[in-house]
């Protein structure tokens, strides 16, 4: 089927205002959707790392790691700041973890 400027044909897309050669059928649909899901998820994960690697090395205190210490105390105090930077480096391996099954994921859904 030729299709004229303006009009779709059958499963195809428009992307970028120009027309894609690439044609989806619906029995493909499925894993397009879960191929940008995975994408998406990727690119949610590395932003995680980037970020705690960042506050990591400026000495930063992200707010979802903020704990709160009733005593005033210099060694109370210590042992927040220590369990905050520990919280951070925990949660690092957790995400690399995380990024190597997404990529596992992408490979299954390329093959």
């Amino acid at each position: 089927m030729v299709c004229l400027v303006g009009q779709l044909g059958p499963y195809q897309e428009i992307h970028n205002g120009t027309m894609s050669p690439k044609t989806v059928l619906p029995s493909q649909a499925h894993i397009v959707n879960k191929r940008s899901n995975t994408i998406g998820k990727l690119k949610i994960c590395n932003t995680n790392i980037y970020f705690n690697k960042l506050c990591l090395d400026r000495g930063i205190i992200p707010n979802y790691v903020h704990k709160t210490v009733r005593a005033p105390s210099p060694a109370a105090y210590f042992t927040k700041i220590k369990t905050q930077k520990f919280m951070i480096k925990a949660s690092l391996p957790l995400y690399f973890c995380l990024r190597i099954d997404i990529y596992w994921i992408m490979a299954d859904l390329d093959s």
